[in-house]
């Protein structure tokens, strides 16, 4: 899924290299499968190739830890990047848990959004609520 993005092989080699070499092509398919713009996915997938080289350099053989994440984060010295390379590192653990020493907490459940989804439920059921005819969903 790699080749989507990217067209040298140079390039694919090195992306398939490092801590997270082998999972990157099933990274790259998620990026896709979520719809991710083009450019949007090569931004969070080259920020993953610069971690996944910082991380085999650090820890060649172990499970990447906190510690190591935190360590590459402190490399950027503005918020943007580190932000754009901390969720790409959130989407590699989501997707390589086995790659990674720090457990992936679940998602919390919003409770308001139950609350609304009931609600609107009840509106829809015993009020008649129709969708509205210009795009917007509730």
């Amino acid at each position: 899924m790699l080749d989507f993005y990217f067209a040298y092989r140079g390039v694919l080699r090195r992306l398939r290299s490092g801590a997270l070499g082998q999972e990157m092509d099933r990274i790259a398919a998620h990026f896709f499968q979520l719809g991710y713009k083009r450019a949007s996915a090569k931004l969070y997938i080259s920020r993953l190739a610069r971690f996944s080289e910082f991380a085999a350099g650090v820890s060649a053989t172990e499970p990447i830890t906190q510690e190591v994440i935190d360590l590459f984060l402190q490399g950027f010295p503005t918020a943007s990047p580190r932000i754009a390379a901390a969720t790409a590192i959130e989407h590699a653990r989501r997707l390589a848990p086995e790659r990674f020493s720090i457990p992936v907490l679940p998602l919390t459940v919003d409770r308001d959004a139950t609350l609304i989804a009931a609600y609107v439920g009840y509106l829809r059921g015993v009020k008649g609520l129709e969708t509205m005819s210009f795009g917007l969903q509730y």
